[in-house]
């Protein structure tokens, strides 16, 4: 029973994570906020996650009119700050609303905005709540994905699949968005 991450072409079980929808439960949300320049941070390019989570947004905001920046690097942050330093460090391009594809990213972003006396002038959404974000107060809207949910589903497939008889088990892939919360 594979958890939140496919083996492509193999046809096996698992509960994964809804991308394309969490990006258009994300970007419903924003295209109903007022603030138009949104700068998106997300992880590699070329990664299913970060371009499904993407073009959700994207396609829940077009016509909008917001203006987009997206900036890519990896997951736990490190190699798009200094780009994300830069591109705060220029006034004409200081976002209304930064997105975090995940709570690290989201978390680097407002350590960032902190340093750079930015934080009040910014708001925050994330894709998965930022680590230890409540314990510093920090209440930040986004989609959240609950992962004890995740975790019984998963088990229900893995007792289903214990129980059936051998060579009768159907492959079962169950999808999870999560839910939006506007903290």
């Amino acid at each position: 029973i594979l958890i939140d991450r496919d083996l492509y072409d193999q046809h096996l079980s698992g509960v994964f994570l809804d991308n394309r929808e969490i990006g258009v439960l994300a970007g419903r949300y924003l295209a109903e906020q007022p603030e138009q320049k949104l700068l998106i941070i997300g992880g590699p390019a070329d990664s299913e996650i970060t371009l499904t989570r993407t073009a959700g947004i994207v396609a829940a905001l077009q016509g909008s009119g917001r203006e987009i920046h997206i900036i890519n690097g990896d997951y736990d942050f490190t190699s798009q700050e200094s780009e994300v330093r830069a591109y705060l460090a220029q006034p004409e391009n200081r976002p209304d609303y930064i997105i975090g594809l995940n709570g690290i990213i989201t978390l680097g972003a407002i350590a960032i905005c902190h340093e750079m006396g930015l934080y009040q002038q910014v708001k925050f959404f994330s894709i998965d709540e930022p680590p230890r974000a409540g314990a510093y107060g920090l209440h930040i809207p986004g989609v959240y994905h609950d992962t004890q949910k995740l975790g019984e589903i998963a088990a229900e497939l893995l007792f289903s699949a214990i129980n059936s008889p051998r060579g009768e088990l159907p492959v079962r892939r169950e999808f999870f968005t999560g839910s939006l919360l506007n903290r």
